[in-house]
């Protein structure tokens, strides 16, 4: 890596700590109140003061979102599985928008495109322990149609990161003064990932204040104070906290199998049709013979949050 590499990696890392500290922190603080910057003349402001007040504005408009409508799919992403002439198994996620659980819009613009073979060798040669890495990878296969499969969650995430566009900027840092530049742009970037799926593979998203199917039947037998009790009650336990012993996320919801889950945003789950490991080949490989002529439809998209707004009027293109 050289030195303009390093340096451009460092500022992207100081992208997203200037994100967890400016927005996250101020999201889910437990005490105080928002704050604005309060301009006056002959005021003089600095980078704090409009990091601020950029936090204040988009944070007061995450809590409306996120409060209003929860978090999920808004329209589009949807997963597909598509097998190439190799064959080898892709996972496309079409075009959309999603929110997440700050109330952070996640918009992506083009199909993205995620190969299992390319994610499954990466895992194989991480710097975990290979035999923990091993284990767990082992552990995940389950019995499937035709034989064993690997069970992969696709997850979407709200990733901060620096522009393209550079410009001029008093020097700050070990870095020359007489050409020093920064960035110029703040980018509302993602991440799309494969995790093996939580657990025995069965921990999939639940809400339990709000399933709609469950409940739909019961509101419109319901009287009206009963139903407006309902509706009161469920406003009531609608607030977040975030748990004590990690003040900087929310709790760890039933999908997310680690810490680093915690904001992320489920989008499907993939059914890869896996060869039994050998002592030559210990990690599982995709099986090409079970992917030949086309997969059935190895994306399962149902299970994931969605933000529905039934009254939305979208009209049909002729």
């Amino acid at each position: 890596m050289g030195s303009t590499d390093a340096r451009m990696a460092l500022e992207q890392q100081d992208a997203n700590d200037r994100e967890t500290r400016n927005y996250v922190a101020s999201m889910l603080a437990p005490r105080g109140v928002p704050q604005r910057v309060n301009y006056a003349a002959g005021v003089l402001l600095d980078t704090a003061d409009f990091e601020e007040e950029q936090a204040y504005h988009r944070g007061r408009l995450g809590r409306v979102l996120a409060a209003l409508f929860g978090f999920g799919t808004i329209a589009g992403l949807r997963v597909t599985c598509v097998v190439d002439q190799n064959p080898q198994l892709e996972a496309h996620v079409a075009p959309g928008l999603a929110l997440d659980r700050l109330g952070r819009l996640i918009e992506v613009r083009a199909t993205q495109c995620l190969k299992v073979a390319d994610w499954l060798a990466a895992l194989a040669d991480a710097s975990d322990p290979e035999s923990e890495r091993r284990e767990e990878v082992i552990g995940a296969m389950a019995d499937g149609a035709g034989g064993k499969v690997l069970r992969l969650d696709v997850w979407l995430k709200y990733v901060p990161c620096y522009g393209p566009g550079r410009t001029p900027a008093f020097a700050a840092g070990p870095f020359n003064a007489t050409d020093y530049n920064v960035p110029a742009r703040l980018v509302d970037a993602f991440d799309i990932t494969f995790e093996l799926a939580a657990g025995s593979g069965d921990r999939l998203p639940a809400n339990a204040r709000h399933t709609l199917d469950r409940h739909v039947a019961d509101l419109q037998a319901m009287a009206e104070p009963q139903r407006r009790a309902f509706i009161v009650n469920t406003v009531l336990d609608g607030w977040e906290q975030p748990p004590r012993e990690s003040p900087q996320r929310l709790a760890i919801l039933n999908e997310q199998r680690d810490a680093s889950l915690w904001n992320s945003v489920f989008l499907a789950r993939v059914v890869v049709p896996v060869k039994a490991t050998s002592n030559a080949d210990p990690y599982p490989q995709i099986d090409p013979a079970r992917l030949a002529g086309g997969p059935a439809d190895l994306a399962d998209n149902s299970a994931r949050p969605v933000v529905y707004v039934p009254t939305a009027w979208r009209g049909v293109a002729d």
